[in-house]
């Protein structure tokens, strides 16, 4: 999408003007259950269902916090599966945490309708499902500094829509 930098006041805004704009938000949900992680085990933390619409563009953010219950949490990784999506890791890190702290795992991705396989027609409900999975066996974790309090850590799958593909 290009700039309009040539657009002056009093011009009308073209419905082909409009169609580039971001729509913003698509959903998002939240989570704040303290689940078992089975070490190597992929764990289905969130899922949000959203209406994918020919020829945009999506960024999609997933957050987490967890906690290896044994020594060193190695390889951690946080993907995306959605129908029609390829599998997509948004973040990867082999850095180990230690046993009983606390690490977090953010990352996100852009995709276009395409990438989900629609092409045509007015939108398709797709749902993504955001997974988390580590070398060593923990728990998502929603205060990690036992301070702040329950909760002040959800786990977080965001899904915008940032205009046209």
């Amino acid at each position: 999408m290009a700039i309009n930098t040539d657009f002056s006041p009093g011009q009308v805004l073209t419905a082909a003007q409009m169609d580039n704009l971001p729509f913003g938000l698509a959903t998002a949900s939240t989570a704040t259950a303290v689940t078992a992680i089975v070490a190597n085990t992929p764990l289905s933390v969130l899922t949000a269902t959203f209406t994918v619409v020919p020829n945009r563009r999506y960024f999609i953010t997933g957050r987490l916090c967890f906690q290896p219950l044994s020594a060193g949490s190695g390889v951690n990784a946080l993907y995306l599966s959605a129908s029609g999506l390829t599998t997509t890791t948004i973040f990867y890190e082999t850095t180990s945490v230690g046993q009983f702290l606390c690490g977090t795992a953010q990352g996100s991705a852009y995709f276009t309708a395409a990438d989900f396989g629609v092409t045509t027609g007015s939108g398709t409900s797709k749902t993504v499902t955001l997974f988390f999975r580590m070398v060593a066996g923990g728990q998502l974790n929603t205060d990690p500094d036992g301070t702040v309090g329950a909760n002040s850590f959800p786990q977080q799958l965001i899904i915008t829509d940032v205009g046209s593909a």
